[in-house]
């Protein structure tokens, strides 16, 4: 299994970076390669809300499926896949911090068959690019103040 985690600080409420970091409709804003994103079931964001994305990734445009298996307003939104290339959850924790809203993001993945063996470049490459959207988070809601 591929994991690695990332840290960012944004100087915002944890009320505000949580809100806009869980409207699946604001990711082609500021994550890498999403063209579109969406809730698909109905109600409000919980346990259980399945979400739709398409994106491009390694020059092939990719529609996933993912479901909210972790929900805690202001704290954790763990979501793991449920269709794509191969499993993966992504656990964001939010944490206030006095410059404002540390977020962690924890990525796990079951990398398999000829995927196994690019699984360090994979892993790189997934790093830079979150890295650059972690920036692009900062800079969007940085700019809000």
């Amino acid at each position: 299994m591929a994991e690695f985690e990332q840290s960012v600080v944004i100087n915002r409420p944890v009320e505000k970076v949580f809100e806009f970091v869980s409207y699946p409709e604001n990711e082609p804003l500021w994550v890498a390669g999403v063209q579109e994103a969406e809730q698909t079931s109905e109600g409000p964001m919980g346990v259980g809300t399945t979400l739709r994305s398409v994106g491009r990734i390694l020059g092939r445009t990719i529609e996933s499926t993912w479901e909210v298996t972790e929900y805690e307003v202001n704290r954790k939104r763990v979501v793991k896949n449920s269709s794509g290339p191969f499993p993966l959850e992504f656990v964001t924790v939010f944490k206030p911090v006095d410059a404002g809203t540390k977020i962690t993001l924890t990525v796990q993945a079951e990398v398999g068959g000829f995927l196994k063996l690019a699984e360090p470049v994979l892993v790189r490459m997934v790093k830079r690019r979150n890295e650059s959207q972690w920036a692009n988070l900062k800079d969007l809601l940085e700019a809000e103040v």
